[in-house]
């Protein structure tokens, strides 16, 4: 497991490498991204799960809350978004960032571009 708690240093880096979206895709996708895009950031093969993709950084975040580094309170940062028309077993659509990381997230990336 890497420095970022990921058992695939590989990918974390890769992400790492990948060019910063611009301002104006940032407010457009609104922390958003779709099962496609991962698949496309990630380069994994049309037969990989996504099973358990959001739990890595989760973890960090309890941690983080039971360390008391953040409040008890914090949210998680990365959410699966599923079809509420579909009951049952289902693939996640797309995952989502919640708003107020996103917020966060554009603040420190502007004022360090010094936007």
């Amino acid at each position: 497991m890497d420095e970022e708690g990921s058992r695939h240093p590989a990918e974390s880096s890769r992400c790492r490498q990948r060019r910063r979206p611009s301002q104006g895709h940032r407010h457009r996708h609104g922390g958003e991204v779709t099962r496609e895009q991962i698949f496309e950031l990630g380069e994994y093969s049309p037969g990989r799960k996504l099973k358990g993709f959001t739990r890595p950084i989760n973890r960090i975040a309890r941690q983080m809350r039971n360390a008391g580094e953040v409040s008890a309170e914090a949210i998680n940062p990365f959410l699966p978004v599923y079809d509420p028309t579909i009951k049952g077993y289902q693939q996640a659509k797309r995952f989502r960032v919640p708003h107020a990381i996103v917020k966060l997230w554009n603040e420190s990336v502007d004022e360090h571009d010094g936007a």
